[in-house]
């Protein structure tokens, strides 16, 4: 009896140890950022740190085929498209924990633009004309703007390298219209504000585009 005694004490002191070890091993939980969420350039290196490198292992899973068991890796997607890249980390003890951010490699297109101040030097009722889109509007009075035109999703409204517009108006008897170019690199929070000048006056619009993995 005596020895059963002294073999339960020392299972118990041994699994009390065991328990002990696994507290002080950290809890995986996986976690990281990236320097960029999407890009126009296919070719981009995106970086990914993790937000802890305590892990004896880390995996990472770029959704294109391509795995690292770098800590912080650096990728490059080649190709236009959406991805879920899934970092599992896991610790000494084989807990592990993964997540997952999305990367988007596309093209901003245009969805819509905003016709927000006409010129007054041209008389209403006139024509808003936006090309080369073939957007023509008619509005009979200030009071109708701002006005707003929506465009289907089509890969002819992408803005690739750079766009040409132009913007018009038209009253029974006078026209004036500018031209403008819009690069990716000037699109700010997915719009882009033109500041027209026609004969001395300024008519606004905001393009606002979308992103497309395409």
């Amino acid at each position: 009896m005596k020895n059963l005694s002294l073999l339960f004490l020392l299972a118990t002191l041994i699994f009390s140890s065991c328990n002990k070890d696994d507290d002080e091993v950290a809890d995986a939980i996986a976690c990281f950022s990236v320097d960029a969420t999407q890009s126009t350039d296919s070719m981009h290196s995106f970086l990914f740190d993790q937000c802890a490198t305590i892990y004896d292992l880390s995996y990472w899973d770029f959704d294109d085929g391509q795995y690292s068991s770098n800590p912080n890796p650096a990728h490059v997607f080649e190709h236009y498209g959406t991805y879920n890249v899934t970092l599992t980390a896991t610790n000494s003890i084989s807990h592990s924990s993964s997540v997952t951010h999305t990367i988007v490699i596309g093209h901003y297109s245009l969805d819509k633009i905003v016709f927000t101040e006409a010129t007054t030097n041209i008389a209403y009722p006139k024509w808003l004309h936006f090309s080369p889109l073939n957007v023509v509007d008619s509005v009979n009075n200030p009071g109708l703007l701002p006005w707003t035109h929506d465009f289907p999703d089509d890969p002819s409204y992408d803005l690739l390298d750079s766009a040409n517009y132009v913007y018009a108006e038209q009253s029974t008897s006078n026209i004036s219209s500018q031209g403008f170019t819009v690069f990716p690199s000037m699109v700010s929070n997915n719009r882009y504000n033109a500041v027209i000048d026609l004969l001395g006056d300024t008519a606004r619009i905001t393009l606002y585009y979308k992103f497309v993995p395409r």
